[in-house]
């Protein structure tokens, strides 16, 4: 078929040709889909907050085994800070269940708010996960990388940065 063959058959059409949609079909994917969206959004919480208390017994122990300085403990207070931020964000916009007699459209109408929520909260990660994070590491980038050795002396950059560089990208996989 050519371009004109299109074009008639698309004249031929009746313009009082409907479609109908099943409303309670429309209903029952929308709530699935929402389900399947407030499951994805669960475990993702729970791998960061989980992931970022997780690190904070072995970030110590590093810090201590390492003989870092003291600017390497700075990342502990973000690490909870940021498994804080997402619990208590969570808390404050806890997700409604559905009332039974809810309407299509107030079905649509929550499921927006939610997702708005998640996209204002995803827009704002800057300063509340990786601005902290990016203040912790620079500190301890800036300061002197020195340890207590038996024949003393400074630490390879290489040394310093090893375990930062692996939980840095421990947590971003996570």
């Amino acid at each position: 078929m050519n371009l004109d063959d299109f074009k008639q058959a698309w004249r031929t059409q009746s313009p009082q040709t409907r479609m109908t949609v099943d409303p309670e079909l429309l209903l029952n994917e929308l709530r699935r889909n929402q389900r399947r969206f407030a499951a994805t959004i669960f475990w993702r919480d729970v791998r960061e907050v989980g992931l970022s208390l997780a690190m904070v017994p072995l970030w110590l122990f590093l810090g201590v085994l390492l003989s870092m300085p003291w600017t390497w403990y700075l990342t502990v207070p973000v690490l909870l800070w940021c498994a804080g931020y997402m619990t208590a964000y969570q808390i404050r916009h806890r997700r409604r269940p559905p009332e039974p007699g809810e309407s299509l459209r107030e079905a649509v109408e929550r499921s927006l708010a939610e997702h708005e929520q998640q996209i204002r909260l995803l827009r704002n990660v800057f300063w509340w996960d990786l601005l902290p994070f990016l203040l912790s590491s620079t500190a301890f980038s800036r300061s002197p990388c020195r340890t207590r050795r038996p024949a003393g002396g400074r630490l390879s950059c290489s040394r310093c940065w090893s375990p930062l560089s692996r939980s840095c990208s421990l947590r971003c996989i996570g």
